[in-house]
């Protein structure tokens, strides 16, 4: 997704652009990772759950984006028809009703041509809180989009609030802002995670976007609830997608008691983690996205986490064309390897401890606490 492209769909269809970036905002809070912080009494055993956690959530990006523009690109307005993409999956417009101050839609997405295997459904509704003609115009977005698995077992729910506004007039917008909040509801019994992203996007020049990222979730099994806050820069004048902190921004990783933490939205645009917190350390993310019109794209896609006070890296790559994915945590003092985890397309498969043997289950990106 060229820089230009999303530029011009915002110029044409103002409405369904606020909806693609509520998904770059939650896509750039992906990007951030959870950031499970370690317990008081910090060991080198919980460094593999802690990087694998973050790292593996940085496998929600570009799914979450591509999502979204999924209803800009929704075969125009042609409700049950199926449209095959370019990277493979399709996709299709289940309903759509607009008004002069709303727009609801529903559509699928599918991991094959055809519209066969369902992927994730998205339902949107959209409020214009400015006029199509009026200068800076904002608008109000409310989605929920439902995952499903290869074997087409329901993964989860992401339920996204946000505001979207176009600095500038309808015909020359200069950037966009946005600013919204998520919970993501696990399937399965682990907790909810809270989400949280500010963005300014330039549509007056390529470079590096500037992105602050929030999150929060109780982990039962260490007594706390941990939580983050990622200042992110984003680059989509690649062709791809590449991402990373800056040296005098990194992730910052704190913690809580269990039920404490959570994101906020003070105002329109800003965003904040609520409730008692400790500083636990930092973090640096780095990575690619080979291409941004797949919606699982080929290789390279690859991105590193680094915690240089704990000597400790997470690193994942894409491993071919089926778009299974091989991720591990080493240390970085000996290079011996902590954890090692496989997943399919759809971030679901295991995790494996070296220490212990253990193995655990990894649900669309996520780990079950």
């Amino acid at each position: 997704m060229s820089k230009m492209y999303l530029v011009a769909l915002g110029l044409l269809r103002r409405r369904n652009a606020a909806v693609a970036w509520l998904g770059l905002m939650l896509a750039g809070v992906m990007l951030t990772g959870l950031h499970p912080a370690a317990a008081a009494t910090s060991s080198s055993s919980l460094l593999a759950p802690i990087l694998a956690q973050e790292g593996m959530s940085i496998g929600q990006a570009w799914p979450v984006l591509f999502t979204s523009l999924g209803v800009i690109e929704s075969p125009n307005g042609q409700v049950h028809h199926c449209q095959a993409l370019t990277g493979g999956g399709s996709v299709k417009l289940m309903s759509l009703s607009e008004t002069k101050s709303t727009a609801k839609s529903t559509f699928n997405l599918y991991y094959e041509a055809g519209c066969t295997r369902l992927y994730v459904t998205v339902s949107s509704i959209l409020a214009g809180v400015g006029s199509s003609s009026s200068n800076n115009p904002m608008e109000t977005a409310n989605s929920t989009a439902v995952y499903y698995g290869l074997k087409g077992q329901k993964l989860g729910t992401l339920e996204l609030t946000g505001n979207v506004q176009f600095v500038g007039s309808s015909t020359s917008f200069s950037s966009i802002k946005t600013a919204g909040v998520g919970i993501y509801t696990p399937a399965s019994a682990a907790p909810k995670v809270n989400l949280g992203l500010a963005c300014t996007i330039n549509l007056a020049r390529d470079g590096a976007e500037p992105c602050e990222g929030l999150i929060t979730q109780n982990f039962p099994s260490l007594n706390m609830a941990l939580g983050s806050v990622t200042p992110l820069t984003l680059n989509l004048s690649t062709g791809g997608i590449v991402f990373a902190n800056t040296p005098d921004k990194p992730t910052t990783l704190v913690t809580g008691p269990l039920n404490s933490l959570s994101v906020v939205q003070p105002t329109d645009f800003t965003l904040k983690i609520a409730g008692p917190t400790t500083s636990y350390g930092t973090t640096a993310v780095k990575g690619i996205v080979s291409s941004n019109d797949d919606l699982f794209p080929p290789p390279p896609v690859d991105w590193t986490v680094k915690d240089a006070v704990h000597h400790a890296a997470f690193s994942l790559a894409v491993t071919g064309p089926a778009g299974n994915s091989r991720a591990t945590v080493t240390d970085t003092a000996t290079g011996a390897n902590l954890a090692t985890l496989l997943v399919d397309k759809s971030g679901t498969g295991s995790i494996t401890y070296t220490a212990s043997g253990k193995h655990f289950a990894v649900s669309n990106w996520m780990l079950a606490d």
